[in-house]
């Protein structure tokens, strides 16, 4: 089942309201950023509360909308902006439909894939908002670090809960492990010559190289081959992204 009345319900006012935020230009500020998040946050509560009768699961749907509001202020092409508010409804969609699907049938492997999904494009769209803000404003590179370590032990904890690792302790320290990771790797990424999506990109690579490895850890399957042949697919591919990709020239 992909389709649900009162998901499309739920989605399409947070269309409607993405769309009424871009008919105007966009001034990120805290308070723009706290009114906006808090009308959207309320949004998925009652999806949440509504589709699953808890208001926990509406923690993934508030994450999708807080990471697209973070990224769409720093997009100022008209055509990208509608362009990315389909992109950011369809994930919202997808967010809905894996908490209810997951409500219904704890197991459904569906549901976890739609979840997991989800949880990997709000991580890249926060990557590549924070790696933009730093860029554009007066962020200290200590706090991106924190940005990063924060939103990547969220992610990994959730998306390797929900592979099927009942151990929380694990999980956990996995989790932290891979923030603690990637708020390194961003200090060294901070000095690439590319602008965010770019480095969002590369960092979400990064991300999900390093989480095949950890799944196969704590599921008892990784082998050096394997290892490798990721590793070879994942370099091909920062490759590829490093070349096809301008390069931002620092002060």
């Amino acid at each position: 089942m992909i389709f649900h009345f009162t998901v499309l319900l739920f989605s399409l006012v947070f269309f409607g309201m993405l769309a009424f935020l871009i008919r105007e230009p966009i001034i990120p500020s805290w308070s723009w950023y706290s009114l906006s998040t808090g009308i959207f946050i309320m949004l998925a509560m009652a999806a949440s509360r509504k589709l699953t009768g808890k208001w926990y699961p509406a923690f993934l749907p508030s994450v999708v909308s807080f990471s697209a509001l973070l990224l769409l202020s720093l997009i100022d092409n008209v055509l990208e902006q509608k362009v990315f508010v389909w992109v950011a409804t369809i994930l919202f969609y997808t967010s809905l439909l894996g908490i209810y699907r997951l409500k219904l049938v704890p197991t459904d492997m569906t549901a976890r894939a739609l979840l997991n999904t989800a949880a990997l494009a709000s991580l890249f769209f926060t990557y590549a908002a924070a790696y933009g803000l730093y860029l554009n404003y007066a962020v200290p590179v200590t706090l991106l670090m924190l940005v990063f370590f924060l939103a990547t032990c969220i992610v990994a904890f959730q998306t390797l809960f929900w592979a099927g690792r009942d151990d929380i302790r694990a999980v956990l320290l996995s989790a932290v492990a891979l923030g603690t990771v990637m708020g390194e790797l961003i200090w060294t990424v901070h000095f690439w010559p590319f602008g965010y999506l770019t480095a969002g990109a590369a960092m979400l690579m990064f991300f999900y190289g390093l989480w095949r490895v950890v799944l196969d850890l704590l599921h008892g399957t990784v082998t050096i081959k394997r290892i490798l042949l990721e590793g070879s697919i994942l370099l091909i591919l920062l490759i590829l992204l490093v070349v096809s990709s301008p390069w931002r020239m620092r002060a």
